[in-house]
């Protein structure tokens, strides 16, 4: 059908042409059941709401990849005004449009089509209920607005929702400089409102107030429009570290989230330690931070008689203070539901204490009211990342981030030694911790208090159809979608749909326990199950440092293989808006905790290289949080990732999120000319992830030194391919990395195969495609092994290489079926690119074994197969793996799964090929005429296999060669197909080199009569490296002796011989190196 490599990509139902749209008076678009097209644009958003409760015109906010040729009916798509929303009834909805990215260039740039646009508008959702809406291209179309407006002058910015107006000012950070509801005044400028920070010496940091020198203050709007406005401000509480050029301070960025017509702001606030991150051993300077408090407060207008309320308890009081404390204390290590609690404490004069509310795990959330208004104060996953707490102070309210007294260390800034216990929070260098809390600003009516709780906990989702990422080129990827492909006529469509069916198992079973293999203990069962049982009582998983990690090992990990991208695949492909809950959780974890940043006062990312600087890169595996670990592990670009951090900026308009992939790609970009020592080294996959980060980076920006830097990138690894007798053979050799005596160290290979695809989606570079076929072609011929069943019909399932990977020998090596998760892309690449069914069939093979055994795992001293109907259970694996394993199978497939549903022709041919030497010897400076012919036209090679550099040709190639110094030489004709399809075939020369010949003679039997004959064995050899040629054995005869005429053969077979003057001379011909002859006749005896 076609090929998503030949940016003719296919979707169903999308047209490049229709029928204009017609809009009447009352503002009905017809074409209720126009399917998802380029021209006119018409995609249909699916709306999910995954919450308990009904939402009515609940915001909802998603990105939306639109295709290159667009267009409104009449013109490209450049303007979001060509942009309108429907609803079911095809009646324009408000909405408001903001570019993403543009087709080939900068974003604002309002000549280029639109790539990406970012919609905000509002739905109607029943409760665990969808609906659907049409973004559509229409000129001249209704665009009923929203309520907001935003005004900026140089003292503030000021919103207004409607009946809820605030303003964030521009002098100092309180928060809310006020806060109007209706006519009335809810919160006056007050510096004790804000974020205030305490230190470890106790010494107070109000955010109002703080203001440490060469710090900036900055507030921005980042979006305004009719349904949203996203303010942005950064501050500093104290100065960090003066070097790197500018000055690095522990700091904070807050967004302000308001919405047309609601009474509710959201407010994402990140606190941010932008000093030194890494700490190679404990003497070493060190940025920590010890936090003694962080709490956000905000002080309200309210009457004297006030009612606090909180989740199951509520309360009328004047005066007094109200603290809802969570906290988590381990005191069953494998069940978390043991070890939460959460206390209400009361002070009215005397000190708190407890007023008998208590429990688990708290909804977080409180209100403060008087008997006209108030405010209900939420946070998101707020048990999950305890200890947490909600205070209440007569008219003020506050969050406590980090509150007072609950922490686990005790420290001193910039001092790395070991933590000691205590009631701190150890903030390290380059962390960050952002906190999502709701303020909603009320009358006496509250009766939508839990919709709009439930709302801010769990929000509404949107996507497309998963054609339609992949039509618009979205990611420059496939997204597969469920149920898109049933097997069918492949030769083994049984075994296909169960490894189908197994897989979209395991994929839901991240989130639904249900769907994994009863077999298998609960706690493993789903990522919830391991959370819940501390990876069998190994590994806490909650808490402000940890939620959102999953774990490898004995420890944290940086989330192998980009958690965060492989969800995203998941959620786009099932449309399960659970895996999103799982793709925000991992998303935050990865910008705050495992990503070591670096920001000047400006808030702009500083680059620095050298020494023991490491930042803009992911903290190292089993280092990547750990609290008990007195020193870092070097962090590395081979462990970090920046696909999934594009993808969630690109689905949900996060600022944030770009901006740190855009500094992880630029200091790959930096590192690769002023740090190439990074990537200069045999171990490729620091290639492979950092092309993966610089391309997909690439693709919203379209900055060509980007691109650049990959394809440099590329040229390092080509020097690393191995080549045997000059031939190149697509995996990189390590031989004597690190020690090894092998030729490849498996890893490799599978990690850079899909980031070198996006790579070749991106620029087409020829290089890149020969070389990745060439690396298909290593897989299918020489990596891969098992395929084979046994005497008694067991399966020995496909395997590739674990750990090393010797070329001589590959079968030596342990077996593992989950080194082919990401080469099962690769394979299926080259079956799009070559049409070759072998290909086909070896992803279909490759996928299904992978799956269904994909827990296979043999050494080559155990090589024991399995049953034929057998099959591995569906669960997270078991807890030390969950990290790597599930993270690198949730991303894999996605190119296979997507060809087998929209499939490429499969007539491809290897080509053929004849070849010649005019001799296979010669001497020493000699010279050799090599003729090679293929009977496609192909592209055409031959390598010399003595280190000179190849001649090409096509189709047919004659070359005449000389070989300066003696030895033996392997020449290699190869041929290319239009495809890529690959043929290779080769010729032995021996050069300069001299036959030793050996020789033994014997006569029987030894004593003899007159009459008798006697035979005579000569047995000559040839141990030498050349040809012995034209040999002639000559045997003196003894006196009394004649030879026996007619007697003679050589290997059995008759062979003339010259008898005279007492000498039998016998000709043998050519001896090749290692060959031999046997010669026998008889002598009569006078």
């Amino acid at each position: 059908m076609g090929s998503f490599w030949g940016s003719k990509a296919v979707l169903r139902g999308v047209r490049a042409a229709g029928v204009l749209f017609l809009v009447f008076a009352a503002g009905c678009i017809l074409g209720a059941d126009v399917p998802d097209r380029a021209s006119p644009l018409s995609v249909t958003l699916t709306v999910a709401n995954p919450s308990d409760q009904d939402q009515v015109a609940c915001p909802v906010t998603v990105g939306v990849p639109i295709p290159k040729g667009a267009t409104d009916g009449l013109a490209r798509v450049t303007s979001t005004s060509q942009l309108v929303l429907v609803d079911a009834n095809n009646r324009p909805v408000p909405a408001q449009f903001r570019v993403l990215s543009r087709w080939g260039g900068d974003r604002q740039d309002p000549g280029l089509s639109i790539k990406w646009v970012l919609v905000d508008f509002q739905a109607n959702v029943r409760a665990r209920g969808t609906a659907r809406y049409r973004l559509v291209a229409h000129r001249g179309a209704d665009r009923p607005s929203g309520a907001l407006s935003l005004s900026e002058d140089e003292s503030g910015v000021t919103v207004s929702t409607g009946r809820l107006s605030f303003r964030i000012s521009k002098k100092s950070f309180n928060l809310f400089d006020w806060v109007r509801y209706g006519e009335d005044d809810l919160v006056d400028s007050s510096p004790g409102n804000g974020v205030n920070y305490k230190s470890f010496d106790g010494k107070e940091y109000p955010s109002a107030t703080s203001s440490p020198e060469g710090s900036i203050y900055q507030v921005a709007v980042e979006e305004s429009g009719p349904m949203k406005a996203v303010i942005r401000v950064s501050g500093a509480y104290k100065l960090t570290r003066k070097e790197f050029s500018r000055r690095a301070y522990l700091g904070y960025c807050a967004r302000f989230y308001a919405y047309s017509g609601k009474e509710w702001v959201r407010v994402v606030y990140t606190l941010e330690n932008n000093g030194r991150g890494v700490q190679n051993q404990a003497g070493d300077e060190y940025d920590v931070a010890y936090i003694r408090s962080l709490i956000a407060k905000l002080t309200l207008r309210l009457g004297p008689v006030k009612w606090v309320t909180f989740d199951g308890f509520s309360e009328r009081f004047s005066t007094g203070r109200y603290k809802l404390e969570q906290v988590h204390v381990v005191r069953n290590p494998s069940s978390e539901d043991e070890n939460f609690e959460y206390t209400l404490w009361r002070e009215s004069g005397g000190g708190y204490q407890p007023v008998g509310f208590k429990g688990k795990r708290y909804s977080g959330w409180m209100d403060l009211s008087d008997e006209s208004r108030g405010v209900t104060l939420a946070v998101r996953w707020f048990w999950q990342n305890s200890p947490k707490a909600l205070y209440v102070d007569g008219s003020s309210v506050g969050v406590g981030i980090f509150p007072e007294g609950l922490g686990d260390v005790s420290g001193v800034d910039g001092q790395g030694a070991k933590p000691k216990a205590g009631s701190m929070y150890r903030f390290r260098g380059g962390y960050y911790k952002t906190t999502e809390m709701l303020f909603w600003f009320h009358g006496p009516d509250v009766s939508m208090r839990s919709a709009v709780v439930a709302a801010f906990q769990r929000p509404l989702v949107a996507k497309a159809d998963p054609d339609w990422y992949t039509v618009c080129e979205a990611f420059g990827w496939p997204i597969a979608g469920k149920g898109k492909w049933v097997p069918q006529n492949t030769g083994m469509d049984e075994r296909l749909k169960t490894a189908l069916s197994r897989y979209e198992s395991w994929m839901r079973a991240r989130w639904d326990p249900s769907a994994a293999s009863q077999s298998k203990p609960e706690e493993l069962g789903s990522l919830y199950g391991v959370r819940e049982s501390r990876q069998q009582g190994n590994l806490d998983l909650y808490g402000w440092e940890h939620f959102g990690c999953v774990g490898w090992q004995f420890g944290h990990s940086a989330q192998h293989y980009d958690w965060t991208w492989g969800l995203v695949l998941q959620f786009l492909r099932t449309g399960d808006a659970e895996f999103w809950d799982l793709v925000q959780e991992t998303a935050l974890h990865s910008v705050d905790i495992d990503l070591i940043h670096l920001r000047g006062p400006d808030h702009q990312p500083m680059f620095f290289f050298g020494g023991n600087y490491f930042f803009w890169i992911n903290r190292y595996e089993r280092d990547a949080h750990d609290v008990d670990y007195q020193g870092d592990l070097v962090p590395r670009r081979s462990h970090s990732w920046v696909r999934g951090k594009v993808a969630y900026y690109l689905l949900t308009g996060d600022e944030r999120f770009f901006e740190d992939a855009w500094a992880m790609a630029e200091a790959t970009r930096l590192a690769v000319s002023q740090d190439p020592g990074q990537f200069d080294r045999q171990e490729t996959r620091f290639i492979g992830w950092s092309v993966e980060a610089l391309v997909s980076v690439y693709g919203v920006t379209y900055e060509r030194p980007m691109l650049d830097a990959a394809l440099e990138l590329f040229r390092i690894l080509l020097r690393y391919e191995s080549r045997v007798n000059d031939v190149p053979q697509g995996y990189t050799n390590v031989r004597g990395y690190y020690g090894l005596k092998y030729d490849e160290l498996i890893t490799n290979e599978s990690y850079y195969a899909e980031p070198l695809l996006l790579l070749f989606r991106y620029t087409g570079d020829p290089e890149v495609k020969a070389y990745l076929l060439r690396e298909a072609y290593w897989v299918k011929d020489r990596y891969i092994l098992g395929g084979t069943f046994d005497k008694r019909g067991w399966y020995h399932p496909l395997s590739g290489v674990v750990d090393n990977w010797s070329e001589t020998d590959p079968a030596g090596g342990n077996r593992y079926t989950q080194n082919l998760w990401l080469l099962v892309d690769l394979i299926a690449f080259a079956w799009e690119q070559t049409r070759l069914p072998q290909f086909r069939d070896l992803a279909r093979r490759m996928f299904a074994d992978s799956i269904i055994h994909w827990m296979y795992w043999r050494q080559p001293g155990n090589l024991a197969p399995v049953p034929p109907d057998s099959v591995d259970p569906v669960y997270m694996g078991e807890w030390y793996q969950v990290s790597k394993e599930q993270g690198k199978v949730q991303r894999s497939f996605q190119l296979y799964l997507w060809l087998e549903a929209n499939p490429p022709p499969t007539d491809g041919k290897e080509p053929g090929i004849e070849i010649s030497a005019d001799t296979l010897e010669l001497d020493a400076g000699g010279s050799v005429t090599l003729f090679g012919k293929s009977d496609s036209g192909a592209r055409v090679v031959w390598y010399f296999g003595d280190g000179t550099p190849p001649v090409e040709g096509k189709g047919e190639l004659t070359v005449a060669h000389s070989y300066a110094e003696p030895g033996t030489y392997v020449a290699t004709f190869e041929a290319v197909g239009e495809g890529g399809a690959l043929a290779r075939r080769s010729v032995k020369l021996v050069v300069g080199a001299l036959p030793e010949l050996v020789l033994s003679v014997k006569a029987l039997p030894e004593a003899v009569k007159p009459g008798e004959d006697v035979v005579v064995d000569v047995h000559v050899r040839n141990s030498g490296g050349g040809t012995a040629r034209d040999v002639v054995i000559t045997v003196p005869l003894p006196d009394g002796t004649e030879f026996a005429a007619g007697s003679a053969e050589i290997n059995g077979k008759t062979q003339e011989a010259e008898a005279a003057g007492g000498l039998v001379k016998i000709a043998v011909g050519d001896i090749p190196p290692g060959a031999s002859a046997s010669i026998r006749f008889r002598v009569f005896v006078r």
